[in-house]
Formats: structure tokens, C-alpha cells, sequence
């Protein structure tokens, strides 16, 4: 069955090992997200065509930029993508512990 797959941390080891496994099982790649590695980044941006590449630390540099009138909004979308990262992470790692206290491996 093909998948789309969103991957946090993508240009981390396990992130690197993620992108391999989508590649090898044909699944496509939504979107990738890194702290600050850009130019590896661009490169899995390039390679899988993500429709959403993500450089936090890139982002929130750009956000400085601005001016100061636009900040307001830019940091309240910023903000809500960062949320809705935790959000996911949450929900995953605790599905990964209930399945691991079921199974009986905790």
C-alpha cells in the first residue's frame, strides 16, 4: 500500500534512514522538517519533492527580518506550525508507548 509520509527531523540519522525506507517502499514524501541543516534540506527537497520543506532555525532568522509591523503575524504562524509539530510528536510518542505497554515490552 503506498503512503504519504510527513518526516520530522529529516536530515538527522533517523530521518535519513526514514527517506530511504519511503523511497524503497514507493511512498511519497509530504513534507521534511529540519532545525538547521539547509542545504541538506534542499537536497531531500530536490530528491523527493516535498510540497512543505521546513527550516526552523532558517525561519525564525527570517521572521527577524521583517519588519516590524509584520511580525505580529508572522510569529502567530510560526507559533502554530510549531504547535501543531509538538502536537503530532505527542500523539506519536504515545502511541509508540501505549502500543509498547500492550505488547508488553515496557
Amino acid at each position: 500500500m503506498k503512503r504519504t509520509l510527513s518526516i520530522l527531523g529529516s536530515s538527522g540519522s533517523i530521518g535519513r534512514q526514514a527517506l530511504k525506507v519511503a523511497e524503497c517502499c514507493g511512498h511519497d514524501v509530504a513534507a521534511i522538517t529540519v532545525n538547521a541543516s539547509v542545504e541538506r534540506a534542499e537536497e531531500q527537497a530536490r530528491r523527493f519533492k516535498p510540497q512543505l520543506a521546513v527550516a526552523v532555525l532558517t525561519a525564525i532568522v527570517e521572521v527577524s527580518l521583517l519588519p516590524m509591523d509584520q511580525w505580529g503575524m508572522a510569529l502567530s504562524a510560526l507559533l502554530m506550525w510549531l504547535l501543531g509539530q509538538s502536537g503530532v510528536c505527542l500523539f506519536f510518542f504515545s502511541f509508540a508507548a501505549f502500543c509498547a505497554m500492550f505488547t508488553g515490552h515496557i
